[in-house]
């Protein structure tokens, strides 16, 4: 987004109009592909990197990034290098969730345990 805004700085009013369009296009074949890409994976289970960019015609970065926004919006989880939709793993916490969990108990046990 900031080099958006940086390249609308040094265009004519014009072209500004064209490139907010675009960057508007952009994130709604975005915004689309992500749910297609959650539509995919609850018919047919966990997808790799691979096979989005494959099935969705796009590059391996730009299949790559996808599935760092679907997991760190949390509406996908990775598991030994595959895509599964974040209802997969209901009953789990995330591992921030769960290290806060009696923190002071884990703390007592790493020390007793780096004493061996």
């Amino acid at each position: 987004m900031v080099g958006l805004i940086q390249e609308t700085w040094s265009q004519s009013p014009d072209t500004i109009g064209s490139s907010i369009e675009n960057a508007h296009r952009s994130l709604t074949l975005t915004s689309e592909r992500l749910r297609a890409i959650l539509r995919f994976m609850a018919e047919n289970g966990p997808v790799s990197v691979a096979e989005i960019a494959t099935r969705f015609v796009v590059s391996y970065a730009t299949a790559r990034r996808e599935v760092i926004m679907l997991t760190t919006t949390g509406r996908a989880t990775r598991s030994h290098g595959r895509l599964l939709p974040a209802r997969s793993f209901r009953g789990e916490q995330h591992f921030c969730a769960r290290s806060a969990v009696q923190s002071d108990a884990k703390s007592v046990i790493a020390r007793k345990a780096a004493q061996i």
